[in-house]
């Protein structure tokens, strides 16, 4: 976007200019649609839209030539269909046009210029096919990109919603800040689940982020996104997150449940129970034998991508707890109090959006408020204990907490042990009168 403005009776965008990507210098912006290699040229192609009286946008002007060869990037954006009929148009539809008619598309402008008018260093990015037709949005706020500066350790791309075919094909991008809470880093909206629409997504929220990777990167376990996480993140660790992997198992392995009862208690054995790589490879080559499984597709698969999911692999990266069982249900059930399956685009900016993102500040607010009028409830006589609680915020410190009475519970157990064997290693020892070995047996 060139520029915009507002009514300044209604507060309303009236007018609005756009132009060809490779317009103006090298400098970098916080808002870029198609972020892609388009080197900048000082190109004078545009459009400069209004809004009449009646609401209705109409171009004003359109400067069609360009200092450079065209390629299917180098419009920010240009509306097309305008004299065809309604039937043609939707004969035509596909991707994000299914669920964004125009009215959408407008709401949508609008809300990135809110959002940019709020705080400049909020960002949003559009991507288009050869048609000039919206196929992917993204979006994060000045907060979330603040947020990730500090936070920036893991990452999840939660493809939850376009998996289980949501009316409203979205992606939100989580972290966990220091009080064990989530962190909106990132929406978007795709039109298509393909490799390239989500390298797209994925380059357009690296720049946002400055060009900084996260060290992990969370995702569902998926071929696409294998492909765009290795594109994009290639020095990140790719980890699939342990719920959806688990969670496609009533759909992958109904027959082999079904015709073996056992199935289940051995696969979660060697899963949960598995302390060495070699002790899991050893009973996962059993069950595979036993339940005749080396040519069912999902099971191999599975195993060929061990590393990124089996617990035994993955206790030395830092996941920030997001791979756990509980804590990725309950991303799910979170956003559900916000969104439902058949929700309109309107329904979701003004539910998901906005409430949504209060009620994540409104609980780190409180958090906050919380660690500088409360002091933690010390239970044991650990110095680091002590130590610690000044440090933690008050959540990370009660995992802390059960951590170090685990360890001390451990000590008096073995003290007790140790203490008992030696008492015993006296007796055995020792020259005891007759009488007394008598009143002991």
């Amino acid at each position: 976007m060139v520029s915009s403005r507002r009514s300044k009776r209604s507060g309303n965008f009236i007018d609005v200019k756009v132009a060809c990507s490779r317009f103006g210098s090298k400098r970098e912006s916080n808002t870029t649609f198609n972020p892609r290699s388009c080197p900048k040229t000082g190109c004078k192609a545009r459009m400069h839209m209004k809004r009449r009286q009646d609401e209705k946008w109409i171009i004003h002007s359109f400067v069609e030539e360009h200092d450079h060869e065209i390629c299917p990037d180098d419009f920010y954006y240009a509306i097309r269909g305008r004299n065809k009929q309604p039937d043609a148009v939707a004969c035509e539809k596909k991707g994000l046009q299914l669920v964004l008619d125009e009215k959408d598309v407008e709401l949508m402008l609008n809300f990135f210029m809110c959002m940019k008018d709020e705080n400049p260093d909020s960002f949003y990015a559009m991507d288009f096919d050869n048609e000039k037709c919206v196929r992917s949005v993204f979006w994060v706020d000045a907060r979330g990109r603040h947020n990730y500066s500090h936070f920036g350790d893991v990452v999840f791309f939660d493809t939850f919603f376009v998996r289980n075919k949501y009316k409203i094909s979205y992606i939100p991008i989580i972290g966990v800040n220091h009080h064990f809470q989530y962190m909106l880093l990132g929406c978007a909206l795709i039109g298509e689940s393909t490799t390239s629409a989500f390298v797209w997504l994925m380059r357009s929220w690296l720049k946002a982020m400055g060009g900084k990777a996260p060290k992990v990167v969370l995702t569902d376990q998926d071929r696409v996104l294998n492909g765009a996480v290795s594109d994009v993140f290639s020095n990140s660790r790719h980890c699939f997150c342990l719920w959806h992997v688990l969670s496609k198992f009533p759909e992958n392995s109904d027959c082999i449940v079904d015709q073996n009862e056992n199935f289940m208690k051995k696969f979660n054995k060697c899963i949960y129970r598995s302390w060495t790589h070699e002790q899991f490879e050893e009973r996962w080559c059993r069950m595979v034998d036993k339940f005749e499984l080396k040519e069912h597709e999902w099971v191999l698969s599975l195993y060929n991508d061990r590393e990124m999911w089996a617990p035994i692999y993955m206790r030395h990266v830092f996941l920030a707890g997001i791979s756990t069982i509980e804590r990725s249900e309950s991303v799910a059930s979170f956003f559900d109090k916000f969104i439902h399956k058949a929700a309109t685009f309107s329904e979701f900016i003004g539910q998901l959006i906005k409430s949504f993102s209060l009620e994540l500040y409104e609980m780190e607010a409180k958090a906050d408020f919380e660690i500088q009028n409360k002091q933690p409830l010390l239970r044991s006589a650990s110095a680091f204990e002590k130590q610690m609680s000044m440090i933690f915020t008050d959540t990370v410190f009660k995992k802390f907490q059960a951590e170090i009475l685990g360890m001390v519970s451990y000590r008096r157990k073995v003290k007790m042990r140790t203490q008992f064997s030696f008492e015993l290693m006296i007796l055995k020892n020792a020259k005891i009168p007759c009488s007394l070995e008598q009143k002991k047996i």
